[in-house]
């Protein structure tokens, strides 16, 4: 059963559960990040770098919008990572995302964040290797296991059926021992190394994804990447070491404005982009031109990469009468 919605006096409520009984596929959430990013490119969205607010403790209240053009919606994400909740036993975040109609300017829904910025980040990681990676890659690395690690899988499996190995690590063995289940469970063969280094050097794509927050040193080499590999920075480039950045034929970001220096979200990136996710997309810019590129992404997230899978999500739940109709 359809919901019908009052527009400018009721909006839709998703809650994580709600979002998560739709049965969206990795594949469905590709196309919609995609879809997005290639209207970034052609000049059909609208965004504002990430907004944040900084109090003492490492606690960073972030807001991130963006507005689309095609699809027709506009969002923003309200969110703020606090460590330390951690002791305390309750989530380090939780973020909420407001859906707007693009054409009226009305708000149509309110999200539960958690699903949408899972799977987002790792389709932002897997689109950006679509065009940048070998397309018969057959070893995927994680680094870590946690929420990161089971969406990059995920995604990079539906974007890539030549995946057949995996290696895997993080912090206790116990977590890595977790995922590797479910990574078996998926079909692939996987491998634990002992050594970090091992996974990152040893395939075809890396997904690092580290929390950056836990104060980890550098310990990649860049120069060491399989030659032809193609690597996601998703700790923001912390665990490589910058010196070694030259060795990434082209490395691409999602917004260059937001994240090049002196803008708001500096990355330690701190050579020229090659360009953006969205002019991979646009085909603006060339993707991978050699198998011998190492290539790569970075990037710390906007909120055009939050419209697509919220938009999806929206239009799914409410053709499935999903979701608590609240009144304005």
């Amino acid at each position: 059963m359809t919901v019908d919605l009052k527009l400018g006096e009721e909006i839709l409520f998703l809650s994580d559960a709600d979002i998560r009984s739709i049965g969206i596929t990795a594949e469905e959430v590709n196309e919609s990040v995609e879809a997005v990013f290639k209207a970034k490119g052609e000049g059909r969205t609208a965004m504002r770098p990430k907004l944040s607010v900084n109090l003492p403790g490492n606690q960073q209240f972030q807001a991130k919008a963006g507005v689309s053009q095609d699809p027709p919606y506009a969002a923003v994400k309200w969110v703020c990572p606090t460590p330390a909740n951690d002791k305390k036993g309750i989530p380090l975040y939780r973020p909420i995302i407001l859906l707007n109609d693009a054409e009226t300017g009305l708000p149509l829904a309110m999200l539960d964040g958690m699903w949408v910025t899972g799977v987002r980040t790792a389709a932002m990681t897997t689109i950006a290797a679509k065009y940048l990676a070998d397309p018969e890659s057959e070893s995927l690395g994680l680094l870590t296991g946690g929420l990161q690690a089971y969406t990059h899988l995920d995604q990079m499996a539906a974007m890539f059926p030549s995946l057949r190995k995996v290696l895997c690590g993080s912090r206790t063995r116990a977590t890595a021992e977790r995922f590797a289940e479910y990574a078996r469970s998926k079909g692939f063969e996987v491998e634990m190394p002992e050594n970090r280094e091992d996974i990152a050097y040893g395939v075809g794509i890396l997904a690092s994804t580290i929390p950056h927050g836990k104060g980890d040193p550098p310990f990649l080499d860049c120069a060491k990447l399989r030659e032809g590999s193609f690597v996601g920075m998703v700790d923001l480039g912390n665990t490589f070491f910058p010196e070694t950045f030259g060795a990434i034929d082209k490395m691409v970001t999602d917004d260059v404005e937001q994240s090049a220096p002196g803008g708001p979200e500096p990355l330690p990136w701190t050579l020229p982009f090659y360009g953006e996710i969205g002019d991979l997309c646009a085909g603006t810019k060339r993707g991978r031109e050699s198998d011998k590129e190492r290539n790569g992404v970075i990037f710390s997230g906007i909120g055009l990469g939050d419209v697509g899978p919220s938009a999806l999500a929206f239009e799914r739940a409410r053709a499935r009468g999903i979701g608590q109709v609240l009144t304005l």
